[in-house]
């Protein structure tokens, strides 16, 4: 059951894929190999990155994943489980639902592994990033009515080297963690000029490679 729990978690790509189980709980780990807790997200694949199996919540808030997040705020990471386990009553999850104004009660009978439907998206794990400061939670719609408030019609997101391929409402990234957002009309790429427009909306958040002056300034 643990080989299979493990695999699972790897196989999800998340940040935490080499958490470990230990006396019957998950401890999760670093990646050694990543100098920034904010770039650890870039090993990922676009499809790795859209297919995770790992629900981020920051103080029980659904955010989708911790992209969006300065993780050297995050004081302190739980999974549900535990809290359950070392509480003994419900763990609540915040702002979901088509207006973000909803919640999810994960009952006192949850097992690790179980799997917990969040708009719409299965996912085998949530983890909670706890932290007392304070956070400019936004969806990617207030991003573009914020930063781009010109662009209309279709849009297809990034945030950073990411494409948002699927669930795009359920992101929601701090507001003063955004280092520049840049539009691209898809008239700039020649496989679509001859197709009905749109606007790729791209989202660099504030780390250390985004600061690469040949980059983007």
């Amino acid at each position: 059951m643990k080989l299979k729990f493990l695999l699972a978690l790897w196989v999800c790509g998340s940040i935490h894929a080499n958490a470990t189980l230990l006396n019957g709980g998950l401890q999760d780990g670093d990646r050694k190999w990543v100098t920034d807790k904010n770039e650890q997200l870039g090993i990922q694949t676009d499809l790795e990155f859209n297919q995770s199996c790992c629900a981020m919540l920051l103080n029980n808030v659904f955010i989708k994943s911790d992209i969006g997040i300065d993780l050297y705020k995050v004081e302190k990471k739980e999974f549900p489980f535990e809290y359950i386990k070392r509480e003994h009553k419900p763990f609540v999850i915040r702002g979901v639902g088509e207006a973000g104004q909803d919640s999810i009660v994960m009952s006192k009978d949850l097992s690790l592994g179980d799997k917990i439907e969040i708009n719409g998206e299965s996912y085998i794990f949530v983890q909670n990033l706890i932290s007392s400061q304070k956070f400019d939670l936004v969806s990617l719609e207030e991003i573009k009515k914020s930063f781009c408030p010109d662009v209309t019609g279709p849009c297809l997101y990034m945030i950073n080297k990411f494409f948002i391929t699927r669930d795009v409402e359920s992101y929601k990234v701090d507001k003063n963690f955004v280092h520049k957002v840049e539009t691209l009309p898809s008239s700039e790429i020649e496989f679509f000029k001859d197709k009905e427009p749109f606007t790729i909306i791209r989202i660099f958040t504030d780390t250390p490679s985004n600061h690469y002056p040949p980059r983007i300034g």
